[in-house]
C-alpha cells in the first residue's frame, strides 16, 4: 500500500468526510498530540490508566505496525481548513490467529458520529479477510460508552474478566458480515 494512502472513505452523521489509513513514522507527533487533547477521562478509558501521552516504546508500536497482523489506524477529517486526527484504532492478532484485540478512541467532540462503529466494521471485515475468528477488547467496568458501543455491533460477554477493573468482550466474526 502506498504510504499514507487512504484505506477507506466514509461520510459521519453530520456528513463531514472521514479518510482512514495507517499510521506511519510521520504521524507520531500527530499522534501524540491526539492523545494529549483527549479529555483525561478518555485517555484513562482508551489506555487503562492515567497517561497524558504515549511512552515512546508504545508510539513506536504504533508507528510500526506488523501489518498485517496488527495496525494502528489513524482517523482524519477537515477541520477548519486542516487535516486533524479525530480517532484511532489498533488491532493485533494472537500467535494463535485465531484472537485479535481491538482497541480505538474517538475525539471527545465527535463521538456519537459512527465513526467507532465504522472503524470497529472495518477491523472485523479485514482481520476475518486475515483469518481470525473473534475481535476481543477490555473495556473497564465504569466505561459505559465503550461497553455500549461494543455489545451495539455485536460483542458479547463471554465471563472473563483481565481483572476487577476490566471486563472482556467478545464479537466471534464466523457469525455474520459487517456493515461495510
Amino acid at each position: 500500500m502506498p504510504h499514507g494512502s487512504s484505506l477507506h472513505a466514509f461520510d459521519l452523521n453530520s456528513g463531514q468526510p472521514v479518510m482512514v489509513r495507517p499510521a506511519r513514522p510521520h504521524d507520531a507527533e500527530m499522534i501524540q498530540a491526539y492523545v494529549r487533547g483527549l479529555s483525561p477521562a478518555s485517555r484513562y478509558f482508551r489506555f487503562l490508566g492515567a497517561v497524558s501521552e504515549l511512552s515512546e516504546s508504545e508510539l513506536h508500536r504504533t508507528i510500526h505496525a506488523e501489518e498485517p497482523r496488527a495496525m494502528t489506524l489513524v482517523a482524519e477529517a477537515v477541520v477548519d481548513g486542516a487535516r486533524t486526527m479525530i480517532g484511532e484504532a489498533r488491532w493485533q492478532i494472537a500467535d494463535d490467529g485465531a484472537n485479535c484485540e481491538v482497541a480505538l478512541s474517538v475525539a471527545d467532540g465527535l463521538r456519537r458520529q459512527r465513526l467507532g462503529t465504522r472503524l470497529l466494521d472495518y477491523i472485523a471485515h479485514r482481520v476475518r479477510g486475515l483469518g481470525a475468528h473473534n475481535l476481543v477488547c477490555d473495556i473497564l467496568h465504569s466505561n459505559d460508552a465503550a461497553r455500549s458501543l461494543a455489545c451495539k455491533v455485536g460483542f458479547r460477554a463471554p465471563g472473563l474478566a483481565t481483572d476487577a477493573r476490566c471486563i472482556r468482550l467478545a464479537k466471534d466474526l464466523r457469525a455474520g458480515t459487517s456493515t461495510m
